[in-house]
């Protein structure tokens, strides 16, 4: 779920004021009870008692921790770490050249919907027109149109991913999710395609976004008309493109290079070992106390 509310406002799973009906994404609209100021005291209760017996929790970003302990205070007594994805990359790109008075041309991937912001990016390529910067979209486009300022790429495999960014030869990176990610594998991929990325300020876009400077974050929520001008704002600022283009291949040459899936293994094979560790003493404590 992603904790949108009937108005598309990202609530953190705390209900927003006033009635509503949200939509779990994971069950048919008429399948599942009305959850906000409703059943969702039911489903809290619930996840409590499943959760309740586990020995530690794992997630992968600070923000998605502090989200479910808001709604789920019980599992506070617990291990619980914040374990990235890892991934192996084989080489790194680098982004395309760009000069002062060319359009960004800022790559948009992914299977887009309204909560990933397609509706916002349609409003703010109809605002520029393609003057000082293009979205180009790689991905499932959903109902979006093409236009001056918005040009879509299809769909395309995992494994082809950084042969179509070379094609495209993009010299940004975006996501405009509206709610909080929980790791965003394509955030990932465009920095190893080395683009830095605009993003919004929540989730584990911001949280990555503002611990690698590898790109630039504005507030979720601003009008079509004020990111459009944002963004025209930054077309005009090759130090702080640069700059985030160099935070780009150090996020390459440190996080991107060591961090891969083997050593985020290493990381639950720790966590696998404490947990098993911790077991076996309260084991043995509870056999030394029905033995005195």
């Amino acid at each position: 779920m992603k904790l949108l509310d009937q108005d598309m406002v990202f609530c953190g799973g705390r209900c927003t004021p006033g009635p509503g009906r949200c939509r779990p994404e994971l069950w048919p609209a008429d399948a599942f009870p009305n959850l906000k100021h409703q059943f969702i005291h039911r489903w809290r209760a619930m996840m409590n008692e499943a959760l309740r017996h586990c020995d530690a929790y794992v997630t992968t970003s600070p923000t998605a921790r502090e989200i479910i302990l808001d709604a789920l205070p019980d599992l506070a007594d617990r291990p619980f770490e914040v374990i990235p994805h890892g991934r192996t990359f084989t080489d790194f790109g680098i982004a395309a050249p760009w000069q002062p008075g060319m359009p960004l041309k800022i790559l948009v991937p992914g299977n887009l919907s309204a909560a990933k912001g397609s509706i916002l990016i349609e409003a703010v390529a109809e605002i520029d027109g393609g003057r000082t910067f293009e979205f180009h979209v790689l991905g499932d486009s959903g109902h979006m149109t093409a236009r001056p300022g918005l040009v879509l790429h299809g769909r395309y495999q995992r494994d082809a991913f950084a042969a179509r960014v070379a094609e495209i030869a993009p010299h940004l990176g975006a996501i405009f999710s509206i709610w909080a990610e929980t790791y965003c594998h394509t955030l990932t991929e465009l920095w190893a395609a080395g683009l830095p990325v605009v993003g919004f300020d929540i989730g584990a876009v911001g949280d990555r976004i503002k611990e690698s400077g590898a790109g630039w974050l504005h507030h979720v929520g601003i009008p079509a008309a004020d990111l459009a001008q944002w963004l025209a704002h930054l077309a005009a600022l090759p130090d702080a493109i640069h700059a985030a283009r160099m935070a780009t291949v150090h996020w390459q040459d440190t996080v991107g290079r060591h961090y891969d899936t083997s050593a985020m293994a290493d990381r639950y094979g720790a966590l696998y070992a404490q947990v098993a560790k911790n077991r076996c003493v309260f084991t043995n404590l509870e056999i030394e106390g029905s033995a005195g």
